[in-house]
């Protein structure tokens, strides 16, 4: 049985796992590898997320959600709230050798949740354009193309990457 809730201090080290190989299974034919690791290196190290496990903080991040099974991190996601009444997710990553068994909307449904509890009527995510599991994803979730923008991150801009603004409405 795989359970999903929120994170603790002690999973970060299996939270970095599964961004970390999520990033390098889902960019591998979209961005340079050196891209990819500075990604990881920056965002996906356990000492940063055990500083994000918990929520609360002054940007609205509402912490890790972790789909757990036999004791392990299967996937991950995260999100916050970004304005009154508007919600956003961050992140969402499930292990390569586990995806497509409804983890991730699992995971989409628990961070929607937290959201919604603290006064979300809408959902937004950033996707990088030819994102080839994400954009799919998100789209059969009800999710619809807005706008296209410079990634917010910078990381991809110098190979010409973008980012597709993504929203639903949740409430």
């Amino acid at each position: 049985m795989t359970e999903v809730r929120l994170a603790r201090p002690d999973e970060a080290g299996q939270i970095a796992e599964v961004c970390a190989a999520g990033w390098r299974d889902t960019y591998a034919e979209l961005l340079p590898a050196a891209t990819i690791e500075e990604a990881i290196a920056t965002y996906y190290t356990p000492s940063r997320i055990a500083g994000e496990v918990g929520a609360g903080s002054s940007d609205g991040w509402l912490g890790y959600a972790v789909a757990v099974g036999d004791g392990q991190v299967l996937g991950a996601a995260g999100g916050g709230l970004i304005g009154d009444g508007v919600g956003e997710l961050f992140v969402l990553y499930v292990r390569p050798d586990v995806q497509a068994r409804g983890l991730g909307s699992r995971l989409l449904d628990f961070v929607t949740g937290q959201q919604v509890g603290r006064g979300a009527r809408e959902q937004w995510v950033s996707v990088y354009r030819g994102n080839p599991k994400g954009e799919p994803f998100y789209r059969a979730r009800g999710f619809e193309f807005v706008e296209e923008v410079t990634p917010w991150d910078g990381l991809g801009a110098t190979d010409g990457i973008t980012s597709n603004r993504l929203r639903r409405t949740v409430a």
